[in-house]
């Protein structure tokens, strides 16, 4: 199945469990509304299907991200391999909505509230505020709507991503490592070194697990609709 989701996405560390798709949309200067760009579909796992204008906004997210960390702009041979990566990402997360869908996972109005209101770019004076969320949106165009359904997405996709780290834990031999280091650098904190390691391993299972998921799933893609763009 689909090659350049096996490699490439692995090569680039698959950073894009990293983003939250929409909660970070401010990122990007402007945002998008849904007449901006073509809404029409890119991919399809599935049921689900991967808008142009989903994929455009994260493109934009991840882009930023990456020449932030650069310090320059993308040559337009980086940013074509980025496309890749975007959309691997995005049909990984796709296969686990479908997954969810399949298992019965669900997240509540309540529980995409609460995420919202944890938010701290919409808080002011140090809580949630109705007038500054409204305002965030609107300065990136974002329609609350389409922010609101986008972050459902995004807890349902860590609900699922935490049935593969609940799995994780360090082996005897890795629980000794961690101790040998900290005897030898007293400075160390043992706390922090356990939670990283268990953390990359924890990602490791994650990108395992989509995989393994998306293996299930019947997908297509029309690379056209992004080449030279």
């Amino acid at each position: 199945m689909l090659y350049f989701l096996r490699t490439k996405t692995k090569h680039f560390g698959f950073f894009l469990f990293g983003i939250i798709i929409i909660a970070f949309v401010f990122w990007v200067p402007g945002g998008f509304e849904s007449g901006d760009k073509d809404t029409g579909t890119l991919a399809k796992v599935g049921d689900v299907k991967i808008s142009l204008l989903e994929f455009w906004t994260v493109l934009d997210n991840a882009e930023k991200r990456v020449r932030d960390q650069k310090g320059q702009s993308l040559e337009d041979q980086e940013r074509e391999q980025l496309k890749l990566d975007v959309l691997a990402g995005l049909i990984h997360e796709a296969a686990l909505l479908q997954a969810a869908e399949d298992e019965g996972v669900t997240v509540s109005n309540n529980e995409v509230a609460a995420a919202i209101k944890s938010e701290q770019a919409f808080w002011k004076d140090g809580a949630f505020d109705v007038n500054t969320y409204q305002y965030v949106l609107r300065q990136n165009r974002m329609d609350r709507k389409y922010y609101e359904s986008a972050r459902k997405r995004e807890l349902i996709k860590e609900k699922m991503l935490s049935l593969a780290d609940s799995v994780v834990s360090l082996s005897p031999e890795e629980e000794q490592l961690v101790a040998e280091f900290a005897r030898a650098n007293k400075d160390a904190d043992v706390r922090d070194i356990r939670s990283q390691l268990l953390a990359s391993k924890q990602g490791e299972a994650e990108i395992s697990f989509s995989e393994g998921i998306k293996q299930d799933y019947f997908t297509t893609y029309n690379l056209d609709l992004i080449k030279g763009r």
